[in-house]
């Protein structure tokens, strides 16, 4: 997130108070919607939610090897997790447009969480059981979930 960050103030969209941090925020977004909006995007698509497009014009350096969250398994999504590797989770789906959430993605593991990761399956092909909500292995792994 910092490299991020610190691309949005190059760019001259920089919301920092205090200069970019590794946890993605309010500012975080708010900056990146005024990057969106400096590529000439508005309304759902100036939304500062990363997308691959906008993504890659901002041309953020890559920092070493990312490491990713590897899938905790099917149960633990059914005991209502309370986690950051929620968040994460939630995160990915919004940039990669499978969002069902009214409010964000958050640490608690929700029904929005379920038809956030729905949307994904499907965008991924998947149909009937295969596409009910629940993250499997497959999908998970296809995500790239950042380990937090």
């Amino acid at each position: 997130m910092t490299a991020m960050g610190q691309r949005l103030v190059e760019e001259g969209c920089g919301k920092y108070q205090s200069g970019p941090g590794p946890q993605w925020s309010e500012t975080d977004r708010a900056s990146y919607q005024a990057w969106q909006e400096k590529l000439g995007y508005s309304g759902a698509d100036a939304d500062g939610w990363p997308g691959r497009t906008t993504w890659d014009q901002l041309r953020v350096p890559r920092q070493g090897a990312l490491e990713y969250e590897p899938f905790p398994g099917a149960a633990w999504f059914h005991n209502n997790p309370h986690s950051p590797v929620v968040t994460a989770m939630g995160l990915r789906l919004i940039a990669e447009g499978c969002s069902a959430y009214e409010l964000g993605a958050g640490p608690q593991w929700s029904e929005a969480d379920r038809l956030s990761y729905q949307k994904w399956q499907q965008k991924l092909g998947y149909t009937g059981t295969n596409a009910d909500g629940w993250p499997g292995k497959s999908s998970w792994d296809k995500l790239s979930v950042p380990k937090s």
